[in-house]
C-alpha cells in the first residue's frame, strides 16, 4: 500500500483576488498532490491547519509534503514552484534580500484586505 503525501493550501475564499489566484493556480498546477482548503467556508480545514480562522484569513498558509509550514510570500513561492510559468518567477524571487521587502508589502496588503473584508464580523 502506497501513501500519497499531499501539499495542503489554505486560502481565503471570501477574498475576490485570492479566489482568482487560486483558480489560476489550480489550472496551472504541475502536481496532482495538492489539497485546496477554503478556510472562510470550511471549518474542518481549520482542524487540519491547527490555527484559528483569523490567523488563516490574515496570511496565506501552505504545508508541504513533509508538513513544513510556509506563510505569506514563502507560501506563494512554494506554490509557484509547483505551477507552470510561475515557477520561473519563483526561482527569481527566492532570495532573502528580495523576500524581505516582498514580505513587508504582502503583510501590508494582507492586513488591509482582512480589515476590508472582515471589519463588520
Amino acid at each position: 500500500v502506497s501513501i500519497i503525501i499531499m501539499t495542503k493550501i489554505f486560502y481565503d475564499g471570501k477574498c475576490p483576488v485570492c479566489k482568482k489566484e487560486i483558480s489560476l493556480y489550480k489550472k496551472l498546477s504541475i502536481s496532482d498532490n495538492i489539497e485546496w482548503y477554503n478556510v472562510h467556508s470550511n471549518q474542518a480545514a481549520l482542524k487540519k491547519v491547527n490555527k484559528s480562522k483569523e490567523e488563516c484569513l490574515k496570511l496565506f498558509h501552505v504545508f508541504d509534503d513533509n508538513n513544513n509550514l510556509y506563510l505569506g510570500v514563502e507560501a506563494f513561492i512554494f506554490i509557484w514552484k509547483k505551477t507552470k510559468y510561475f515557477k520561473y518567477i519563483a526561482y527569481c524571487l527566492d532570495f532573502k534580500l528580495i523576500k524581505i521587502p516582498l514580505n513587508f508589502f504582502y503583510k501590508l496588503y494582507a492586513k488591509k484586505k482582512y480589515i476590508k473584508l472582515y471589519a463588520e464580523e
